[in-house]
């Protein structure tokens, strides 16, 4: 059976176009489309943004980027929340630290993960938490004297504290809601 395509959505050629799927938008009853876009700078950062259409693949908002104290979002996840009223981003922060506790450079260089909660309409952080809010480095699984050899699950190398492999010590790959998962009895009790 021949179909006709209907609609091309990467509006740029050096864009990677990620997570394409339906999911709701304010409440509406219609589906909408969202994807995440990304480009990449010369150290390999991720300048991401989150695009949402309604079912006649008209942009609804413009597209989400730069948010709230953080960077640009990370293509690997971004959903919005039941209802779709909010929408969770993955961000990945750059970060100077000391890393000589932990066999690395003075002024050494971590990827921070972390995540916002943000209102689509108004496109505003209602909430943003990042791995040291909570998590001293010393809790990482993956520490600095793994071998260059050892790559994570896409192929590239946890880093090494430096501006140009910052140490990926805690990854977050796609934050959920509650609303969306529920948690299990034992963490509600």
């Amino acid at each position: 059976m021949k179909k006709d395509l209907i609609w091309w959505g990467n509006s740029s050629t050096d864009a990677r176009t990620q997570n394409l799927r339906p999911c709701s938008y304010l409440s509406d009853a219609e589906d909408h489309l969202c994807w995440s876009e990304a480009t990449f700078t010369d150290l390999g950062r991720v300048n991401g943004t989150n695009h949402i259409l309604d079912n006649t693949y008209s942009p609804v908002t413009l597209p989400f980027g730069k948010t709230g104290t953080l960077n640009y979002p990370n293509p690997h996840e971004f959903m919005t929340t039941q209802g779709g009223e909010t929408m969770l981003n993955v961000v990945y922060e750059v970060k100077q630290v000391d890393l000589t506790p932990y066999n690395g450079p003075a002024k050494g260089y971590i990827e921070e993960a972390c995540f916002q909660e943000i209102d689509v309409q108004t496109n505003t952080a209602i909430f943003e938490w990042c791995g040291l809010d909570s998590l001293e480095l010393w809790h990482s699984y993956i520490f600095l004297d793994i071998p260059e050899n050892v790559v994570n699950h896409t192929g590239e190398a946890y880093g090494k504290g430096s501006l140009e492999k910052p140490w990926d010590y805690f990854h977050i790959v796609c934050p959920l809601t509650f609303s969306y998962y529920p948690p299990p009895t034992s963490i509600l009790n």
